[in-house]
């Protein structure tokens, strides 16, 4: 999978956060173009998805943003899909 950058918290020291079931909860899909199938969602508590407004300030950085967000997501589907078609011929 994609590399995180989290810090790793050793467990015990991890704070305990708690969430409202269905108010707190994020969910982003992508639909198929006639938009009658879900293609793809992220769902979850406590996303946190910031944008740098400091560097983001043109028509032309959103598109390189997303043009990154592109590749970020292909190579996350293409490890996805690798990783499950391997499993298969095990």
């Amino acid at each position: 999978m994609a590399e995180d950058n989290k810090t790793n918290t050793p467990l015990e020291n991890e704070p305990e956060v708690v969430f409202n079931s269905q108010s707190d909860r994020r969910f982003f899909s992508v639909k198929s173009e006639d938009g009658k199938e879900t293609m793809m969602e992220i769902s979850g508590y406590d996303l946190d998805v910031r944008f740098n407004r400091n560097v983001i300030k043109t028509v032309q950085d959103v598109e390189s943003l997303l043009d990154g967000i592109k590749d970020l997501f292909r190579k996350i589907i293409m490890e996805d899909l690798i990783g499950d078609d391997n499993s298969n011929h095990q």
